[in-house]
């Protein structure tokens, strides 16, 4: 009960910090931080090759004489046990038959000099690298990966279909450190298995230039050389980091207040009420829990079996959802998520119900606040319950 109110406690200071300085809190909540620096070059092979530098800082009360990484694209291997995909949702999600994906590491580094590592796990989705030397609570040290990515023909978080390339949790990304002890949660097919802390990330992609990128964070810069593309994306304190390319995007964007909202879209004769369900959504839940304190946000059609998945800055709707008020609805509950998981993390893999629970409540609330969406709070509230009894 003492963690439940600290948490809680926690949400409420952090809640009244976004309220008042907004993006203030970004910059400030990004000093100090594990730094990701990733530049990858994505071929129509569906493969990305990648050259990622992280600066860690120990912010842990231990001596690490080892730091150990999630390999989720190992999870989409060939005779995995934890299969990321459950046996109702295969077909759907493999549509041409099995697809295997993976990562293959090349070289780990530290400071220069190359590190002795092993890939562990019972699906061989971790990295276990030894440090050169014991790290005391605040050193530093910058570590170097490099390794391809090979992605799989699976409409998932991290794959491919006919509409687009869902470039998420692909690169090794450290895992929790609770306890005394490394928190090493294998992929999961049900709910979303990950639980991360926030960090600041640089990214560069190159990519064949008939694609168009949604992402998390801002774009830094963009050049073309020939038929290549290349982004210089930037994100401060986010939890992960997504990508999303795709040759059939059509663009829109609008406004709410001070953050830049984009919907990538295509096949959606209702585009413009998409948009503004995404507008709307940053600006009564803003009013509500707190100022959403990034300059972007973009809702992202793609190809992926269920209905949506959040990331920071960047959430995915499915294009399998049908019907505009059911596609709407999914667009206000991955963008609560911003706050629910996003500005308060929790352990999504042991406590989805923090998350889950807290944005579906958020979306009654959403609806309340805004009557022409045709959804009445009482009812949607009144018909829960009845769920949660029967």
């Amino acid at each position: 009960m003492k963690k439940f109110i600290m948490f809680f406690l926690m949400s409420a200071l952090l809640f009244a910090g976004c309220a008042t300085k907004n993006e203030k809190t970004i910059n400030k909540a990004s000093k100090n931080l594990v730094t990701y620096t990733i530049n990858a070059e994505y071929s129509d092979d569906h493969t990305l090759a990648v050259n990622q530098t992280i600066n860690y800082i120990n912010k842990d009360n231990s001596l690490h004489d080892k730091l150990v990484f999630h390999l989720y694209p190992n999870s989409f291997g060939e005779n995995v046990a934890n299969k990321p995909v459950s046996s109702l949702h295969y077909d759907r999600a493999y549509p041409n038959g099995f697809s295997p994906g993976g990562i293959s590491m090349s070289k780990v580094m530290q400071n220069g000099d190359e590190l002795q590592y092993s890939v562990t796990g019972v699906d061989n989705d971790f990295l276990e690298v030894k440090l050169s030397g014991s790290l005391a609570p605040d050193d530093k040290c910058i570590l170097t990966f490099e390794y391809v990515v090979t992605l799989p023909n699976c409409l998932h978080r991290f794959g491919y279909g006919d509409n687009t390339i869902n470039l998420a949790n692909f690169y090794p990304i450290l895992c929790m450190y609770e306890n005394g002890g490394w928190v090493m949660q294998g992929y999961h097919s049900n709910g979303d298995p990950f639980y991360s802390n926030i960090a600041n990330y640089n990214v560069t992609i190159s990519y064949p230039s008939k694609y168009v990128l949604a992402n998390t964070g801002y774009v830094v810069k963009s050049t073309r050389d020939g038929d290549i593309t290349t982004d210089v994306l930037q994100a401060k304190a986010v939890r992960d980091f997504a990508m999303v390319l795709s040759d059939k995007f059509s663009v829109i964007e609008g406004k709410a207040g001070d953050v830049q909202v984009k919907y990538y879209y295509y096949n959606d004769e209702h585009a413009q009420e998409s948009l503004q369900a995404g507008i709307d959504s940053i600006n009564t839940f803003s009013r509500t829990f707190g100022a959403y304190p990034y300059p972007t946000f973009s809702v992202v059609k793609c190809n992926f079996i269920h209905g949506g998945m959040e990331y920071p800055n960047l959430v995915y709707i499915s294009d399998d959802v049908q019907g505009k008020a059911d596609y709407i609805n999914v667009i206000v509950h991955e963008t609560a998520h911003q706050w629910w998981y996003g500005l308060i993390g929790s352990d999504a893999y042991r406590y989805a119900w923090l998350d889950e629970g807290l944005t579906d409540y958020s979306c009654a609330v959403f609806y309340r606040a805004n009557p022409s969406y045709g959804v009445e709070y009482d009812k949607l509230m009144s018909t829960t319950l009845d769920n949660y009894h029967t």
